[in-house]
């Protein structure tokens, strides 16, 4: 979310007390406002209108490790979304963990790569490897690939009504009435519908 500005173009960079990063952002988060309002209140400062930048501030403001400081800034957002970023040493991609936003991993020659889809990959003529799983955190450094999955696994409601309604009568006949209607009050299943408006 943000306008269209100069200020918004992607990738964002800032330097932090472990180094540099830049990060570039697919999607929509839900919450950015009350997140923003909050690090407003404590002395941040934002230059864009981005939801990437709450990110960036988030992280910059955790404690820990840079995947520390990762899951921190994930754990603190809802919404759909994909994550591309770089430091110093590292190329680090994220899947939201409901899966809705894209992103794959492929390779050219030697070097890895992260595509928010596999045409991106065809362009350029790198091969694909798999798909980032939703909830996944990939990690390159010194090309080698480490996977971490820290989020609990979420449930995806599709935006397909006739898809919806044939997932929620199965769901129903398998969990019972009363826990499918605790399931659709769930805060996870509210914010994924949020954003896939």
């Amino acid at each position: 979310t943000g306008e269209s500005a100069l200020k918004n173009v992607q990738p964002l960079f800032s330097e932090l007390d472990f180094g540099g990063i830049a990060i570039a952002h697919n999607g929509n988060l839900t919450n950015t406002n009350q997140i923003k309002e909050k690090l407003i209140k404590s002395g941040a400062i934002f230059q864009s209108t981005s939801d990437t930048e709450v990110i960036l501030h988030l992280i910059s403001t955790a404690k820990g490790n840079l995947i520390d400081r990762i899951v921190y800034a994930l754990e603190s957002i809802t919404g759909a979304f994909s994550l591309v970023m770089l430091t110093n040493d590292s190329l680090i991609g994220v899947r939201d963990p409901f899966g809705i936003r894209p992103l794959v991993l492929g390779k050219l020659d030697d070097s890895y790569i992260l595509s928010s889809e596999s045409c991106g990959l065809d362009i350029i003529g790198a091969d694909l490897i798999r798909d980032v799983e939703p909830g996944e955190i990939i990690i390159i450094k010194n090309n080698k690939i480490d996977s971490i999955k820290p989020f609990k696994k979420k449930i995806f409601v599709s935006s397909d009504k006739s898809i919806s309604i044939r997932c929620l009568l199965l769901s129903s006949i398998a969990l019972g009435k009363s826990k499918i209607y605790n399931l659709l009050q769930s805060e996870d299943v509210i914010n994924t519908i949020k954003a896939l408006k």
